[in-house]
């Protein structure tokens, strides 16, 4: 009876959200001033279709020109951007729409909160409803602290957040937590988008001390050219391990020894 406790137990686990082996990437593509006046999202799904540029979906929207200081999917779907030149510490805005394609048509969204930043921004995420924030410039190598809000509404009242760490980082302006509390980062080239590393560390607490982490393959060749056709904002929604599925399917795969 026990065995099969465990066993519905790990079939439950196997079929959840977190144990799921396709991570889908997004990148606004345009330059993080957004001079073109029409940013796109290119969707690709799973490393190996990043790093050959084969996308699985472009969202385009028009729009006025603007700033990004990055974007976000959080766990139910919607789309994040924060508005504001990433290199100086001038007005930042939080917006949000229920959806990416609200992103596109510029309905179900608004203004979460502005405020001044005392920093530079290399990086946005939204995890378990909180606000992440990485603090550094984006242009170069140097020193970047992360830091946290537990709402947008506590960012935008002026509170000096949560310091979580600091360490040394390269250029680029892609930093994301995934649902399953992975992290990210894509080391792009001062924006140039013609080559970049994406990087990726289990947890907070090892992208921080740079342990467990892997360049995934390589360096990575984008299609894009021109200034343009820069990434501002890297966004990754989807728990990114599949390390529950294998110990799920190979726990499966013991117990039918066990009961047979």
């Amino acid at each position: 009876m026990n065995a099969l406790v465990t066993l519905a137990f790990v079939l439950l686990l196997s079929l959840s959200p977190s144990s799921r082996a396709t991570v889908s990437f997004y990148t606004l593509k345009d330059a993080y001033d957004m001079n073109s006046g029409n940013p796109q999202v290119y969707r690709y799904d799973e490393v190996s279709n990043f790093r050959s540029g084969t996308q699985a979906s472009i969202t385009t929207r028009i729009m006025s020109t603007g700033f990004s200081s990055d974007i976000a999917i959080d766990e139910q779907g919607r789309f994040y951007l924060v508005s504001g030149l990433p290199t100086d510490t001038s007005t930042k805005q939080i917006w949000y729409w229920n959806s990416l394609a609200d992103w596109a048509a510029n309905t179900n969204g608004g203004l979460l909160g502005q405020r001044n930043t005392t920093f530079q921004v290399s990086g946005f995420s939204m995890y378990k409803n909180e606000l992440y924030f990485l603090d550094g410039s984006p242009n170069g190598f140097g020193n970047k602290t992360l830091r946290k809000w537990a709402s947008a509404t506590s960012w935008a009242n002026g509170d000096a957040g949560t310091t979580i760490g600091t360490r040394s980082l390269g250029t680029g302006l892609g930093f994301e937590i995934d649902a399953g509390g992975a992290v990210w980062f894509l080391e792009d080239s001062n924006q140039t988008s013609t080559s970049g590393t994406l990087y990726r560390w289990s947890s907070i607490n090892d992208f921080l001390n740079n342990t467990n982490g892997t360049g995934n393959g390589g360096a990575f060749n984008f299609t894009f050219s021109g200034n343009t056709d820069q990434i501002g904002g890297l966004a990754v929604p989807e728990p990114s391990s599949s390390l529950l599925l294998l110990t799920s399917l190979g726990t499966l795969s013991l117990l039918r020894r066990r009961t047979a």
